[in-house]
């Protein structure tokens, strides 16, 4: 008598199921010519990147840095691609290829002008988790306004801004250009309580962060940026995504891709960490100090 698997003896009517569930549930294998990951530079923090993909989703891509050479054709067994800057993310790749891209905060790609699934991986968190963290570094209640040029942030600063309560409030003050922030911060001093400045390219520059330091300083009005090298540069406090928790959430979204899944095309790292800087902290809010070193992941100097 032909024996039977235990799986056809238990469940009969579900063999199908149970292969599609394993299919699930196994680790995507791939080779390296199947993943590409692409580098803008060899920038610390591509670097950093990565690792977290590489750690995350196993195996060892084929790697190419554009700053030292142009990206050869993409072969045709290739099944991702892993762009890591905004140069990266900007080459031109086939259309029919997977493309998941990260650390570019003023980039954005039309998933709508390519064939296959385009994920762009955020240096910021949602902002529901935003909105929570956030709240953790402000005064008990006012206004936070928040700087921002690209409009690739729109989408991001209007949802921000539904999440405001009676408590703390998201103010959007959209510039045209970086020129107009002496302005803007004009009308801040009587209109918030606080800046929260986006990860925005037109004004995450050394002349712009002065002019934003000074002004926090001078008025007592804390400032919130988007990277711990900005709050060790005097910057109150940062709601920030470590380069390695990005390169993380790119590995986690290529395994869903590989697997079929459906993939929003904005995926939101899930890690956060509040870093203060507490020289800051004690000049511009001091009554709020303790309180706000109790809850920060990491302080400075």
């Amino acid at each position: 008598m032909k024996m039977k698997s235990v799986y056809s003896l238990l469940y009969p009517m579900d063999r199908h199921f149970f292969a599609l569930l394993l299919f699930f549930l196994l680790p995507v294998r791939t080779t390296a010519s199947e993943v590409v990951a692409v580098l803008s530079s060899d920038l610390d923090a591509y670097r950093e990147a990565l690792d977290g993909f590489t750690n995350t989703f196993g195996g060892s891509p084929s790697v190419t840095i554009l700053a030292s050479k142009t990206l050869p054709p993409v072969k045709s067994d290739t099944r991702l691609i892993v762009a890591f800057g905004g140069r990266a993310a900007a080459y031109s790749y086939p259309k029919n290829t997977p493309l998941i891209y990260c650390l570019s905060p003023g980039t954005i790609i039309d998933p709508a002008e390519r064939d296959a699934a385009t994920v762009k991986i955020e240096m910021m968190p949602s902002p529901e988790v935003l909105s929570n963290r956030i709240a953790l570094l402000s005064p008990p209640s006012g206004k936070i306004a928040v700087l921002w040029i690209a409009d690739v942030f729109s989408g991001y600063v209007a949802d921000l801004t539904k999440r405001s309560t009676t408590n703390l409030a998201f103010v959007s003050k959209r510039m045209t250009s970086s020129d107009r922030l002496p302005e803007t911060l004009r009308e801040i001093h009587t209109q918030a309580q606080s800046i929260w400045l986006l990860p925005d390219p037109n004004l995450i520059k050394q002349d712009c962060f002065a002019t934003l330091k000074q002004f926090s300083l001078s008025n007592k009005i804390p400032l919130y940026v988007p990277t711990t090298t900005l709050v060790q540069k005097g910057a109150m406090g940062a709601v920030v995504i470590s380069f390695h928790d990005i390169g993380v959430t790119a590995g986690q979204t290529a395994h869903q891709l590989m697997k079929g899944a459906n993939v929003p095309p904005v995926v939101f790292p899930s890690n956060t960490q509040i870093h203060v800087n507490m020289e800051t902290a004690n000049l511009i809010s001091p009554e709020n100090a303790q309180a706000i070193q109790k809850n920060a992941d990491k302080v400075y100097p």
